[in-house]
Parts: C-alpha cells; structure tokens; sequence
C-alpha cells in the first residue's frame, strides 16, 4: 500500500487547494526554515486521526487553520485529503483505494470521511490499528520524535515493539474487559444489595396480595357488569351519535344550500353593484358629453355673436367706404374740371404772350438805332420792371401756397389726432388681448391639470374599487373560517370544562377542587408537555394523566372520605410533600448520553413547577425516550431491558423485553392531546382575531380612500365644469377684443394712407423756395435801382419820343411778365391737381378693392352663418337626446338603487340564515363530540381496563337491562368498600418482587460466572501479549544487532528488558558500544550518536515489520554528513518495499532522494509547492 496523494486546503500555511502527488521509492521535501514543510507531516498525522493539539504545534484545534496574512483574510474552514493505494491488500476488507478527509471549522466542529462517507474519528483510529501506519506509529517520526526515543523511560519505549508486535488491539480488548470486570463487580454489589432489600419485602407482600386476590374475585363481577354497562351505554350513545349526525348532515346540507344561496346572493349584489358602476360611469359619460355639447352651444352662440358684430362693422365699414368712394369720386371730377379750366387758361395766356412778344419785337426795332447808354439804361428798367414783375408773382405764390397750406395742416392735425386716438385704442385693446391671453392659458393649464388629475383619480378609483371589494370578499372568508375554528374551540372547551374523558372519580374530584382546599390538579393540567413530544408523554403516563396532585396525604385522604361517602368513584392522588422522586442511576444515563436515538428521560423533557418536580420524576423518572422503535430496541438491549423505553410515536419497550405497540383505523384524542388542540386553537383564535381586526383597519383604509376618491373626482368635476365655462366666457371676449382690434387696425392703416396725399411737404418745400427767391429777387431790384439812378442823370437828356416808345414797350413787357407768372402759377396749379387726381384714383381703386373684400366677407359669413345654425340645431338634437338618455338612465338608477337595496336586504337575510344554521351545527357538533367523548373513554375504558374492544363484547353481554345492571353494580360496589383500603398492586408488586428476586437471583448467578469468564479472556490476552511481546522483541534486537554495525561501520548494540519476568510491564533499555567506545546505556552516548542509535532502531523494526510508507521530518538533523550519506542509503534499500517521504535540510538526503518536492513562501504567510523528478536528470 502506498501514498498516492496529499491535498491540503486552509491548513496552517497552505492557504490555497495543494495537491501533491507522491511517487514510489524516496521523497524529499525541502525549503527554508518557516516555509511549511512539518506542515505537510503534521497534515498526515490530522488526517490520521490526531487528537493532540500540541503535537500539532497549536493551543486550541481550530489553530490549525490558516490564519491569514498582510494581503489575505483568514479561512473559516481547514481540510486535508489522504488518498492510499490498496491494490495489495495491505488493508483487509477494503477497496482497492482509500480516500480519508478529514475537516474542521473555525467553531470547532469536525467531519470524517472515508471513501466520501461520513465516519467517526473512531472509525479512522481503528482502520490503522495494529498495522504500523497509526497516529503514534513509528511510520510517522515527526520533528522530536527521535529525541523521544533516547529521551524517554524504557518503560515508555515498550510501545513501539508493541506496534511493531500488533498487540496494541489486544491491550484494548483487554481494557475494555477490565472495565467491564469492575462494572460486573459493582453491578454484583449492588445485586446483593436489592437482594437483600428483595427478601424483606416477600412476606408482607404475601400477605396482602392474598387480600387483593379476594378483593379482585368480587372486582371481576364488578368489572363483568360494569364492562357490559360500558357496552351498552355505548350502544346508546352510538346511536344518539348517528341520530345527531343525522341531523348534523341536513343542518350541513342547509348550511350549504345557505351558503351557496348567500354566495348567489352576494354575487346578485356584486352584479347589481356592478350594474351601478357601469350605470354611475354611463351617467358621468353622458353627463360629460352633455356638458361639453352646453360648451359648443355656447360657443356657438359665441361665435354667433361674434359674427353678428362682424357683420355690423363690415356693414358700416362698407358704408363708409361707399360714402368715402363716392366724396372722392366727385372730387376727382372736380379735380378734372379744374385741370381742364387750367389747360383752357394756359392756351390762352400761351396766345396772349405770343401777341405781346410781336408787338414787342417790332417796338425795339425803331429803336434801334439809340445810343447804347440809352439803351443800357432802359435794359435795366426793363430788367428791373421785370424783377419787380417777377416779385410780385411770387409774392402772389407764397400767399396761394400759405393758404394751401393752412387748410391742409388743419386736415392733416385732425388726421393725426384721429390716428393718436385709434393708436391709443389699439394699444388698450392689445393690454386687454394680452391679459385676456395670460388669463386663458393659466385656464388652459389649469383645465389640463384637473383633466390629467381626473383622469389619474379615476384609475385609481378603479383599482380602489376592486382592491375594495377583493378585500371585502376576503375579510368575509376570513369571517367564516373563524367561526369554524371559534365553534370547534368552545366545543372542546366545554369538552374539557365539563372534565370528559376523566374517570367518574378524578372528574368528581376536579369538579370540587373550589371546595376542597389543597387539590392542585390532574396531571394533565399541571405537566406542560412540548407538542413533538404529546404522543410519547400519552403512553407513559396513560392512566397517570388523570392522577390527582394534592399538596399533602391529609388532603388526599379528606378527598378519599368524600369519593367513599358520595360513592363518587375512585381515584389516584399524589401528595406533593409525599411523592418520592424516581430516578435512573448514572451508570445507565452515562450509557445512554453515547446512544444514538436517545432523546432524553421522560421527566426532563416536561416542564413543571417547582413544587411538581417530584411528581413528575416519580412518573417519569425511569423512562426513557427513544426516537423510533428501533432505536428504543437498541437501547433496551444495551440496558439490559432493565428500564421503560417510548418512542415519540408511542411505542413502548418495557422492562424485561416485551413490547407493545401499534394503532387503531380511528384515533381518539386523549387528555394531552385535547389540550395541545385547546391550546393551539386559542393560539390560531389571537392569530385570527389580529388578522381580522388588521383586515378591518386595512379595509377601512382602503374603502375612506376609495370614498376619498369620489369625493376628490365629483370636487373635480364641478371644478372642471366651471373652468370650461370660464374658459369659453374668457375666449369669447378675447375673439371680440380681437375683432375689434383688427377693425382698429384697418382705420388706422387708412388714415396713415390718405395722409400720404396731402402733398404738404411739396408745398412746404415750395414755400421755402420762394422765399429764398423772394429775398434774392429784393436784393436784385435795390441792387437794379441804385443803377438805373445813377443811369438816368445821365440820360436826362434823351428824347420824349423815344421814352414813350420804350415805355410802351416797358409796358408791353410787363404784361408779358405777368402772363408768364400766371403761365408759371397755373402750371404749379395743373401739376397739383394731376398728382390729386392721381392720388385719388389710386385711393379709388384701393376702397374698390376693400368694398370688393367686405361684400366678399359677406358671401362667406352667410355661408359660415348657415352653417353654424346647421351645426347649432344638430348640437341641440344632440342635447335633446342626451337629455332623455340621462332621464332614462337615472330613472334605471333609482329602480336599480331599490334592487340593490332589496337585493343587500336579502344577502342580510341570508347571512342571519347562515349563522342560525351555524349555530345549530355548533351546538350538534357539541353534542357530537360529547358522544364522541363518552364513546371514547367507554371504549378507552374497555381497552385499558378490560383489554377488550367493543365488537368483542357487543355480544358477549349477561344482563341487557342499563338499569338492572346499575343496581347489581351498586351492591358489589358496597361489598368491596366494606373490604377496606386493598392494596391491589400488592399481588403485582408481590409477582414483582418475587420475579425480581428470582431474576437477581439468576442474574447474580450469571453475574459471578461472567466474572470467571472475564477473568480467563483477560489471562488468554495477556498470554499472547506475552508471546507476541516477546517474540517481535527477539526479532527487533536481532535485527538492531545488525543494523547498528552497519550504520556505525562498527560498533555492537543491543536491546534488553529491564524486567523479563513480568513481560506485560518490562520496559527496554538501549544499549550501544560505538567503535571505539565501550558498551554503555543510550542515555550516556553523545547527541549525534543518540540520534544515530535511534534511527537504527527505527531500520531495525523496518527490518522486522515493514510499512507501506513512513514519513521523516528531518529525523537526520543532528547527524553529521557522513552519517547522513550512511542515513540517506540506509533508506535506499527498504524503498522496494517501502515509500519514504522525508523532510530534509541535508544536502547528502535530498541527493539520494528519487523526487524532490519544495515549499516555497513567494506570498508572505502562503506555502507552495513545487516539484522535481531527480530520476530523470542526468
């Protein structure tokens, strides 16, 4: 068998999962000190069942797992597998591989596994047992162990020849059996004891069961009647039962047609309920759709409005463009008038010019022949007439333009003030349009708002109204379950008030327990019993269940007066101060602390008062509780059957092997169990109740917001209807302010246009010409004046004739002047009224153009118009017909409102139906389970009492009279009341005590002869212990004798017993003689040559038994080099046969080794491994 694998996961320093792999022959491992490597030795010795901290280099278990470092957390759990190769069979009974695992957590816990089976470190200590590869084996020499060899006593050394011999199972067994022996001696002891206890209680007891036997011959009678009394009142019973079932199942089956006609109903409810919302939301629609239809009327009529005022304005903005058109119309012809009256006198004043200009002409050519200073002379008279001349007219122009002017600026003001006005009114107009627009959107947002908020609300209110009703339905469900379980507890309330199930004494004596002071309370009532237990606790106290606790013997016997003198029937009491505690004894609770399916002794798994401590051990105190029938078998074994034995599902193991067991087709419920079914009702009744109360609060909730809800959406919906007809108020008045400033804006733009023909400006320009002109022209003629003057005394002289002539021609030309003025004014004249005519043609064609557009605006109002009272009436109809759906539907709304009320009034009705049947099948029921409960402790007391069931009797019986039998059993009873206090259990106790005595008797008998067989087993054991001893010690010092040369190249060693007389306890002394030196004791060599002397020893039992495998941590450290080459070749001739794992710092082992292994620490804190196959290197 050899190594083939080693994985450490979390263990000391090997933090991470490190498989390593082992090869045959020599193994080395290596690395620095504090690497890890006595970790890997230390992890063979874990897994192989090591139970030393200390060996382990640790001061708790839990040490073991690696802790942690600067850059990782510590682990919480360590695990080492050890995989062995078993082909040979080196392993008995075992696969050919062996996987061992072992596993520990940081609280301490631990698993065992072999082959992936869960074991105990038990099992893994025995499968090496007595083959050298133990824990404590010499296969495994750790860091010291070769010190402990030299070091220790010889006494101490005997273990490894004893490994070596395979007598360490023998010293075990032989262990075992001495403790047995003591344990056989104490138990012979004690059989003595209860012998002798035994023997003075036989002749009492005699004499009292002789008593009890008399008592028991009338008792029999007394049963026989009472058994048939028992069968007969349950034949009554059973048939009162079948009738009340009878009954009950015609109350079920109007219960149920109750139910299902409240579930009919409340589904006629829900439908009628959904009726109304359906109806209720057609209303709202409908009452929408009118409400929004009521908006478009307005709007419509709005609109109407609108257009009649637009159709007023058009009207008399058509007018007074007429009547504008027509005033420039006859302006306009007036103007051509003019123009032509102008043209006319321009001809003429064309023909006068050219007459005067002849006649001029002719004038200068008479004169002619004049002096030049004559004539320049009269060249500036003429000139100067003719500046004057042209003075004159423009004086004449200043003052035509000056009055234009005036006229035209007086026109224009009026023009412009009109234009201020209509400015100011369009500017208070757009202050209005704006407000009114601010106002409308803030509506607008606001109408959105509410829309949105609607329609959110109106979800949730649907949500609300189906979370409601769910709730509703829900809470009533919950209401009906409640009462089921309501009616079941009161049922077994009263069941258990009324003490049904008790024996006619004890229930006798719990319904007076007001009166007599002192009764505590039926065992039932005080013991309190956890649930998983009731079924077990049933069985063992049985008829204890209904003992009476009372504080002391006097109440019991003041009780007992009153049963006796009442003739109550019987019952069993236990006095506080006077019960005497049963318990097992340690050896027995020692033996079952070890057991599997051990739960506990029976009186410590209850839970009492202080004062009941005793009570309860002295019921309980001697049973013991097993988890199953087969566990309750094994543990009776291991006690010998000496104690009661129940497993939780009731089967019991009695003292002396018999076993009872088993289970009815219809179980009844007993005492405890009507109790745990009391308590946990009550228990699901508070569960219930809080339930209930926190559907209620929950359903309230949810139903006021619901209500919430509608109030919030009707709050909303006025709040919207009114919004709407702001909103419609509001855009009406924005449409006319808007019409209004449209119509503004149009006078506005005609003024500005007809503005523009004025010509203001051009006269205005002309003006300042002519005044310009004016002062040149003044300037002309002072300038002139001076000159002539100066002329003229000159030319006094000249002639009259031709002063006349030039004068007349002076004239002449002044005439001419004032034709060209005139030609010149009326040119001015007719250009002003070709550009007025023009303008107004212009101004013509432009109101055409406007008159055109209104008349076409007309065509289209008319046409809108007819329109508008098309889709007035239809909105009407529209209305009409809303109007008689919202009747008819609110008429179907009131007579469904009367259905629903009707309809609530009969789901009522159902309902107060429903309770009533309810209540019949509670009280039915009540009278069932009181039938129930006579029925059962009849048959109880037929089973328990007699041991007989119903069916067996039902035929069986003497006297079918109830009343006959009553009275035979009254006599009876007085004929056994006369006999006195009869200790019943005297003829039991008496076979008891006599079987018991005879049993010890039989058993100190077997006790005694086990005793001498223990005695022989333990001598064989100790025979071939000898034997084994002392052959493997001849073998080992053979076999030293001859290694120690070897390894000393020299020398004579031997080993010896220091006591061979006494071969189990002789320890061995070493004794070597190094070359040079002479014989002596081990502890008298140097250190070097101790160790040296020790690993001889070691080869030596190698040679004597080899092992598969044997690990060395560095058991050559205090060698020098030559000894460990010695040491390192030693090695190389057992690795055929043996598997060597060693650690080593030498450099002379780590060459002979075949695989070299180093651990390495690259993560501070972190082992690894790595790996050389040294065969394959040249």
């Amino acid at each position: 068998m050899k190594i083939k694998s080693l994985t450490l996961n979390g263990f000391k320093s090997f933090a991470n999962k490190t498989i390593i792999n082992f090869q045959d022959g020599l193994t080395g491992i290596v690395g620095p000190n504090g690497s890890g490597k006595s970790n890997i030795t230390e992890a063979l010795r874990w897994v192989l069942g090591e139970q030393s901290v200390k060996n382990l280099r640790g001061s708790k278990m839990p040490d073991i797992i690696f802790a942690g470092s600067d850059t990782r957390a510590a682990l919480n759990r360590a695990e080492v597998t050890l995989v062995l190769d078993n082909e040979d069979g080196y392993l008995y009974n075992q696969p050919n591989e062996i996987r061992i695992t072992r596993r520990i957590f940081r609280s301490g816990d631990s698993e065992f596994f072999i082959n992936e089976k869960k074991v105990r470190l038990k099992d893994v200590v025995d499968l090496f047992i007595d083959t050298g590869l133990g824990r404590e084996s010499f296969s495994i020499i750790s860091q010291g162990r070769v010190e402990s060899i030299f070091n220790s006593k010889p006494q101490d050394r005997r273990i490894l020849i004893e490994e070596v011999a395979g007598v360490l199972k023998y010293k075990k067994e032989k262990k075992k059996a001495e403790s047995e022996l003591v344990e056989t001696t104490e138990h012979l002891k004690r059989v003595a004891d209860i012998l002798s206890e035994l023997s003075r209680q036989r002749d009492p007891l005699a004499q009292q069961a002789s008593k009890a036997k008399d008592y028991l011959s009338q008792k029999e009678q007394y049963d026989l009647l009472n058994r048939d009394r028992l069968v007969l009142e349950i034949t009554q019973k059973s048939s009162e039962k079948e009738q009340k079932e009878s009954e009950l199942q015609k109350v079920i089956k109007i219960l149920s047609d109750k139910e299902r006609m409240t579930s009919e109903q409340s589904k006629q409810v829900e439908v009628l309920h959904s009726r109304q919302k359906k109806l209720e939301s057609l209303i709202d629609n409908e009452q929408n759709e009118l409400t929004e239809l009521v908006r478009q009327e307005e709007k419509i009529s709005g609109q109407q409005n609108m257009s009649r005022q637009e159709e007023k304005f058009q009207k008399e903005r058509l007018s007074e463009l007429q009547e504008q058109y027509s005033a420039n119309l006859d302006n306009l012809t007036e103007i051509r008038t003019g123009k032509q009256s102008v043209k006319e006198k321009i001809a003429n004043l064309e023909d006068d010019r050219e007459k005067l200009s002849k006649k001029i002409l002719e004038l200068e050519k008479i004169i002619d022949n004049v002096k030049e200073p004559e004539e320049i002379l009269e060249k500036l008279k003429s000139e100067l007439n003719r500046k004057i001349q042209e003075k004159n007219l423009v004086n004449n122009s200043n003052n035509y333009i000056e009055q234009e002017l005036e006229e035209k600026s007086q026109n224009q003001a009026e023009t412009n003030k009109n234009i201020q006005n209509i400015t100011n009114e369009k500017n208070k107009l757009k202050l209005q349009l704006d407000e009114l627009k601010t106002t409308l959107n803030n509506k607008d947002n606001e109408y959105q708002e509410i829309v949105t908020t609607l329609k959110e609300l109106k979800i949730k209110e649907v949500e609300l109204s189906k979370k409601d009703s769910e709730l509703k339905n829900n809470r009533n469900k919950a209401w009906d379950i409640y009462q089921r379980v309501q009616t079941k507890l009161e049922t077994l309330k009263s069941i258990s008030d009324s003490y049904t199930g008790y024996y006619q004494g004890a229930r006798e004596v719990l319904k007076e327990r007001k009166n007599i002071s002192g009764i505590i309370g039926s065992v039932a009532e005080e013991f309190v019993i956890p649930k998983e237990y009731a079924q077990a606790m049933e069985v063992a106290l049985g008829g204890h269940l209904q003992d009476i606790i009372v504080t002391d013997e006097n109440v019991a016997k003041k009780v007992i007066q009153h049963l006796t003198y009442n003739r109550l029937g019987r019952a069993t009491f236990l006095p506080q101060k006077a019960v005497k505690a049963r318990m097992l004894n340690k050896q027995y609770r020692v033996t079952l602390e070890s057991l599997d399916g051990y739960v506990g002794i029976a009186s410590e798994l209850v839970k009492v008062s202080k004062e009941n401590l005793k009570v309860s051990q002295n019921l309980l105190g001697t049973t013991v509780i097993a988890k199953n029938i087969d566990f309750a078998t094994e543990i009776a074994k291991k006690l010998n059957y000496g104690v009661r034995i129940v497993s939780l599902n009731g089967d019991v193991v009695n003292p002396g092997g018999a076993i009872t067991g088993g289970a009815v087709k219809q179980k009844k419920s007993g005492l405890l169990e009507q109790k745990l079914q009391i308590e946990d009702l009550q228990s699901d009744i508070e569960v219930m109740k809080k339930k209930l109360e926190d559907m209620k609060i929950y359903w309230g909730k949810v139903h006021e917001e619901y209500k919430k809800i509608q109030d919030k959406i009707d709050t909303l919906q006025v709040k919207k209807n009114r919004l709407q007809t702001d909103r419609d108020k509001y855009r009406r008045k924005f449409e006319l302010i808007k019409i209004e400033n449209e119509h503004q804006s149009i006078k506005l733009k005609e003024l500005k246009e007809s503005s523009k023909y004025t010509n203001i400006e051009i006269l205005s320009q002309n003006l300042e010409e002519n005044k310009e002109k004016l002062h040149s022209l003044t300037k002309e003629i002072d300038s002139l004046e001076q000159l002539i003057t100066q002329k003229a005394k000159a030319e006094e002289h000249n002639s009259y004739s031709i002063e006349k002539q030039r004068e007349e021609i002076s004239s002449y030309k002044q005439r001419e002047a004032v034709i060209i003025e005139q030609l010149r004014g009326l040119k001015l004249q007719l250009q002003e009224l070709m550009t007025q005519e023009e303008n107004i043609s212009e101004l013509l064609k432009k109101q055409q153009d406007a008159i055109a557009k209104i008349k076409n605006k007309e065509k289209i109002a008319l046409s809108a118009k007819e329109d508008i009272k098309d889709k007035q009436e239809y909105i009407r109809n529209t209305i009409d017909s809303i109007k008689k759906k919202l009747k008819d539907a609110q008429e179907e709304r009131k007579q469904l409102h009367i259905e629903v009320k009707e309809a609530e009034k009969q789901l009522t009705r159902a309902n107060e139906l429903q309770r009533s049947a309810y209540e019949e099948q509670k009280k039915l029921s009540i009278r069932i389970s009181q039938c129930d409960t006579i029925l059962d402790r009849n048959l109880k007391d037929l089973s328990e009492n007699y041991g007989v069931t119903f069916e067996e009797v039902e035929h069986q019986i003497s006297e079918k009279d109830l009343n006959t039998i009553e009275k035979k059993l009254k006599l009876l009873k007085l004929g056994l009341d006369e006999l006195g206090v009869v200790n019943i259990g005297a003829i039991s106790e008496y076979e008891r005590v006599n079987e018991r005595y005879e049993f010890l008797n039989s058993q100190q008998n077997d006790l005694l002869s086990a005793k001498e067989q223990l005695e022989v087993s333990m001598n064989e054991m100790d025979l071939e212990v000898k034997n084994r001893f002392q052959k493997t010690f001849e073998q080992v010092s053979k076999a030293f004798s001859e290694v120690f040369p070897i390894m000393f190249s020299g020398g004579y060693a031997k080993l010896s017993l220091t006591n061979p007389e006494n071969i189990l306890e002789t320890g061995i002394e070493i004794m070597a003689q190094p070359p040079g030196k002479k014989l002596q004791q081990l502890s008298l060599l140097s250190g070097g040559e101790r160790a040296l002397t020790a690993i001889t020893l070691l080869f030596a039992i190698l040679k004597v038994r080899p092992v598969p495998f044997v690990i060395l941590d560095e058991a050559e450290a205090a060698l020098d080099d030559t000894n460990v080459a010695r040491y390192a070749q030693y090695l190389q001739k057992f690795d055929n046969e043996t598997q060597f794992i060693v650690i080593t710092h030498r450099k002379g082992t780590m060459v002979n080794a075949d695989v070299l292994y180093g651990v390495t620490m690259q993560e501070s804190g972190v082992s690894q491994i790595v790996s050389v196959a040294l065969d394959n290197i040249d």
